[in-house]
Parts: structure tokens; C-alpha cells; sequence
């Protein structure tokens, strides 16, 4: 029953290997560029781009990643003075809010990537739908992460259930 829980926590153990894998090179490269460009005065071409790029999609990454683990800065100074059933329902409009916004982004997102295709970056030769991917995958997965949030408000034992067999949202 609980098996979208699964699928989050396993699309969230990718992401946080890939994150990790293009933080690392991010950072290799741009130190590369530096060390390149001040004590040999030959700088790679390409570096800034792929720094520009790996950073977009980080952030994408880190956005999904507090969203999941409700580490976004909020202000409860309404949902906090409301009953629990009252916040309930809020927290549950908030998250419709979010699917409906996720929606708009994977379908613009699909879209923009579709148009890109046979465009290619400046420097690193690869089509610019690599860069644009980000945003239909983005929101197919912040889709799944508002799914789990309803499912836990909703079915408290699920959550419960979660816990108690060790699965964490990490």
C-alpha cells in the first residue's frame, strides 16, 4: 500500500548520489579553472559553463531535498495557531498548491526540454535539453513528494509505520 513511500526514498537515493558525484566535479573544475587560469594563465574554455549548468541543477536537487524534509523556511504564525484538523487541511491545500505547480513546471518543463533538442551549448557541445531536463524531472519527482506529505497527513499510521521500520527521509 505504502509502496510510493518506496519509490520516493529510492529516487532520493539516486539524487543524492548524483548531487554528491556533481558537486565534487563542480568543485574539481572550478578549482582546475583557478589554478589554470592564475598560475599558468590557461584557462579552460568550457569550465564556466559546465560550473553554470552543474549549478543549476544542484539547485534544483537541493530544493527537492528540503522540500521533502520540510526544511524550506516557512512562517507559522497562522498554521500554528490553528487545530490540528484545521492545520491539516491547510498543510493539505499547500501541497494540492504544490502539485498544481509542479504540474505547470513538468509540462512547460517537457516542453522547453522538446524545443532544445538540436540546440547546442556554447562550449561543451552537448544539447541544451541536458540543462533543461532538470525541470520535467524536477517536478515529476516534487509530484511524488507532495503525494507522500497528503499520504502522511492523512494516513498517520503510514508515517508511524515508516519510522518504525527504519525507512528515513534522508
Amino acid at each position: 500500500m505504502f509502496s510510493l513511500r518506496r519509490l520516493v526514498d529510492a529516487i532520493f537515493k539516486v539524487l543524492s548520489g548524483f548531487a554528491i558525484v556533481l558537486f565534487t566535479l563542480l568543485f574539481v573544475v572550478v578549482m582546475t579553472q583557478i589554478i589554470l587560469r592564475y598560475l599558468f594563465n590557461s584557462p579552460l574554455v568550457w569550465s564556466d559553463e559546465f560550473a553554470q549548468y552543474a549549478f543549476i541543477w544542484l539547485c534544483f536537487i537541493g530544493w527537492l531535498m528540503a522540500s521533502r524534509n520540510n526544511q524550506h523556511i516557512v512562517i507559522t504564525t497562522v498554521i500554528g495557531r490553528l487545530s490540528e484538523s484545521n492545520r491539516k487541511i491547510m498543510l493539505f491545500f499547500i501541497e494540492i498548491a504544490a502539485i498544481i505547480f509542479s504540474c505547470v513546471m513538468l509540462y512547460e518543463g517537457y516542453a522547453i526540454t522538446l524545443r532544445n533538442v538540436t540546440v547546442s551549448t556554447a562550449s561543451l557541445f552537448f544539447p541544451f535539453a541536458v540543462v533543461y531536463a532538470i525541470v520535467p524531472v524536477f517536478a515529476a519527482v516534487a509530484i511524488l513528494v507532495s503525494l507522500v506529505k497528503i499520504l502522511d497527513l492523512f494516513v498517520p499510521e503510514a508515517a508511524q509505520e515508516a519510522s518504525e521500520n527504519g525507512e528515513t527521509r534522508s
